[in-house]
């Protein structure tokens, strides 16, 4: 019994009671923080925080100052302090959650705003470049113009108009000249083309009177050149008449010549060829008539019925005729099969 009051009077040690908690969230838990602007509202609500916060770290110093007594004793003390954090953590939460807000919409336009500076970077940088800036060694530049690439992200706007209204008006210079140089360029083509354009017409000119005098010379010439032509063709016709005349009458004289040598030659021939063929013939004659001699007899039937068949046959041009000539190769053919025949059985 004394160690129960002991310990009751020890857990009066977290000097947070019931009522402190309810007062605070009777307190705490309606505070709010109305916007970025609200600071009386923000600062409110982070000295409530801060109160709990030291609240919940008292508590939490008197319970392991309590606890390290005895074990008993502890578990009491852990379950006071987490039952009085568990009252405390709703008002911390609401507290943190409420700060947390405004921080995340500060973070929150502190992106916007790096965002929108960013593009007003870039859309800066295409002014710059629209009019003919050159980006070198983290400037851009015109000619004695240069710009900064920090001084263009931090420049007030009323400083940036002003530095592009030197730079455009750079810049039109800058064309104005060009389109002047372009001008004097076109100019010096048109006159240069007008001075190429006369001198060709001079040259057509002079090139056509040249060709009428040359076409008068060449109708000249080749008048000239037809009479001369004409003249040549007149005594050649006479020298070729002549000249045929005598190739006639040589020709004439040739012919007859080698006409009486030719009669001469073939009747030589003739007689040559005559003794030639007699010879050839006696000594044809004379082979066969050995061959024949030493040649067997069934050799000869089965030569003279091979004979019979390679007869030539006339071309016969009436019917009658050649029903004749077919009996007549029919008994030709006939004899010819049964001779084969028949010497084939000889021995």
């Amino acid at each position: 019994m004394a160690k129960i009051e002991l310990l009751k009077t020890d857990l009066q040690k977290f000097n947070v009671t019931d009522a402190v908690i309810a007062n605070y969230s009777r307190e705490f838990m309606p505070l709010k923080i109305n916007g970025l602007d609200d600071k009386e509202g923000l600062k409110q609500v982070h000295d409530a925080r801060m109160v709990i916060v030291k609240k919940r770290t008292e508590v939490e110093k008197v319970r392991k100052e309590l606890k390290a007594d005895a074990l008993e004793y502890g578990r009491q003390v852990d379950g006071e302090a987490k039952r009085i954090t568990g009252l405390l953590e709703p008002i911390e939460n609401h507290l943190d959650s409420e700060e947390q807000k405004i921080k995340d919409e500060e973070n929150r336009i502190k992106a916007e705003k790096e965002a929108t500076q960013q593009k007003i970077y870039e859309n800066r940088i295409e002014v710059l470049l629209h009019y003919g800036m050159v980006f070198t060694d983290s400037s851009y530049v015109l000619n004695e113009i240069t710009i900064s690439t920090l001084d263009l992200k931090t420049m007030e706007d009323e400083k940036f108009d002003f530095a592009v209204g030197l730079v455009e008006n750079e810049f039109n210079i800058i064309e104005a000249k060009k389109a002047e140089t372009e001008r004097a360029r076109k100019a010096d083509e048109e006159r240069l083309a007008k001075v190429a354009e006369d001198q060709r017409i001079e040259a057509e000119r002079l090139a056509k009177i040249q060709k009428e005098q040359e076409e008068k010379e060449n109708e000249i010439k080749l008048a000239q050149m037809r009479i001369d032509n004409e003249n040549a063709r007149i005594a050649k016709e006479k020298q070729d008449k002549i000249d045929a005349e005598n190739r006639a009458k040589e020709l004439e004289q040739a012919k007859k010549e080698a006409a009486e040598k030719a009669l001469k030659d073939a009747e030589l021939k003739r007689k040559a060829d005559e003794e030639k063929r007699i010879a050839d013939e006696l000594t044809a004659q004379k082979e066969k008539e050995r061959a024949e001699s030493l040649r067997p007899d069934k050799e000869k039937l089965i030569a003279f019925a091979s004979l019979i068949n390679s007869v030539s046959i006339p071309v016969i041009k009436t019917k009658d005729a050649k029903l004749i000539l077919q009996i007549a190769v029919d008994k030709m053919k006939s004899a010819s099969d049964e001779l084969t025949k028949q010497a084939n059985l000889l021995k």
